[in-house]
This record gives C-alpha cells, structure tokens and sequence, in this order.
C-alpha cells in the first residue's frame, strides 16, 4: 500500500554500535531547513509513493546515509590510500608476517596467506624469488619477504575472493566501491562520482527486480530500475556544495562501470563494512 506517513522522520532509525549515530542524524536534522532538501523531498515522494511506508522510511535512509558517509569520505580522505602509495607499510607488514611464518612451508598455518600458497610458489620459481632467510642482513630480509607477500597477494587476487578483506582490502577497495581486481596504480574516482555510483545502485534497487531483496559487501549495479539521476544531482549538491546537473551523475556512474564492468558497491570506510 502507498506511504503516508513522514517518510523523511529517520531519527527512529538506529544502527547498533555504530560510532557515528548520532553524529549523522545531527548532520541530518540541519540540512532538513535548506532549500536543497525540500526540492529532493518533494522529487522523493513522488517516487516512493507507491511503495510501503517501512520500504520508504528505509529507502530514504540509505539515500542520506550514503550522502554523509561521502561527506566524512571527502573530509578525511581515504583510509587505504596510505597503504597503496607507501611501500615502507607493505615491508612492515612483510616483516610483520615474516614473524608468524619463518619459511614458505609454514604458510600454511596462516589462514589469509594459505589460500594459494602452491600458486605462489610457481609465481615466486617464475621470479626468481630466494626464498632462504639464512642472512643478516636485514633490508635483504625485509625485501624477500616483500616479495614473497606481493606474489602471495597476486596468487590471492587471481584466483579467490580472499583478496577483498583482510590485508589485503587496500588493493580492491576505493571510498564505496569493490573492484574485481587491484586499482593500486588506476585513477581513483571522484567522491562526487562515487556517491552518484552509490545514490545510483539504491535508486535501482529500490524501484527494480531487486526491490526488497538483500544485499552483499559487493553488489553489482541493478540492471534494471530508474536511477533518476536528477534527483541523485541535487542529493550530490546538497551533501557536496557542488552545481551538478542530472547528466554529470549519469556520466559519472557509465565512467566507472565503462572503466570495470565488475565493480560492485560495498559500504563506505565510516561504516566499518
């Protein structure tokens, strides 16, 4: 049945242990006077109008909920970006790993880097990789182990989805995007575009074949469903204080889906996902 109560009331929405409760529905409850806001809320209804108050309620929670996380997203930059572009963190994490598994047959024992330590191997034979630690020399042992955890990350991204968490989730994630392989050395999106990537996938959610299903760290873009990227536009200006228009949006999204058809939205870094 159609909606009609305040879709637009979130404050009773609450997320359970998430440090950031609070601090959202202060961000929200100030925007709710600006003339932004009311355009989008009217631009809302008409589109929920047809769908039931909770599916509503929770629609438009997501849609402001993403807005804010790309707001914390654009303040404090990106919380893997640091691990990508410095490689001092990777040998710490090589000498780090070194500790719990002095040789290659020891790898096994650790649950993240076992997962295909036999292909490592054959990509280590292929490189030339010594892996005998019988040395004192310790920039000679960080640099091996860097090169043994680096063939292990690759054997990992290639062949399972292991690579999407755990250590290795710096080399696939990007704001709220999963990529199907790494974007260490690829352009990042834009927070706009990425928000607009985001606004996008719950718009077709919400009005296509996957309304009320549930969703995964790594959900493709619907197929199907009315992204209304006007209404995305002016949800972008308002979190953002940019001047987009509907078409920027669209480009936006095509412009990371043309660049890897397989990318999937997963939660924002402020969401702990």
């Amino acid at each position: 049945m159609p909606n009609t109560c305040d879709i637009f009331d979130i404050s009773l929405i609450h997320r359970a242990n998430w440090k950031y409760n609070s601090e959202f529905l202060d961000w929200y409850a100030n925007i709710q006077s600006t003339q932004g806001f009311q355009v989008i809320k009217g631009q809302l209804y008409r589109v929920t109008q047809h769908y039931t108050e909770s599916e509503s309620h929770l629609f438009v929670h997501q849609l402001f909920l993403a807005c804010w996380c790309a707001i914390k997203y654009d303040r404090e930059g990106d919380p893997y970006a640091k691990t990508r572009n410095n490689y001092s963190e990777a040998a710490e994490f090589a000498i780090q790993a070194a500790e719990a598994a002095k040789t290659l047959s020891r790898i096994k024992h650790h649950p993240e880097l076992s997962i295909n330590a036999g292909f490592a191997r054959d990509l280590m034979k292929e490189e030339g990789i010594d892996l005998a630690l019988n040395t004192n020399d310790d920039i000679d042992y960080i640099h091996r182990w860097s090169q043994l955890f680096d063939c292990l990350s690759l054997a990992m991204e290639k062949k399972v989805l292991g690579h999407k968490f755990g250590p290795f989730t710096h080399r696939v994630r990007v704001g709220c995007l999963m990529y199907d392989r790494s974007v260490e050395q690829g352009k990042k999106p834009t927070t706009k575009a990425m928000l607009a990537f985001n606004l996008a996938y719950e718009f077709r959610r919400f009005t296509g074949s996957k309304h009320g299903y549930g969703r995964s760290q790594n959900d493709q873009m619907p197929k199907d469903g009315k992204p209304n990227y006007s209404i995305i536009a002016e949800l972008i200006n308002l979190a953002l204080s940019t001047s987009w228009e509907a078409e920027n949006a669209s480009k936006a999204v095509l412009g990371i889906l043309k660049n890897n058809t397989l990318v999937g939205r997963t939660s924002w870094p402020c969401e702990g996902g």
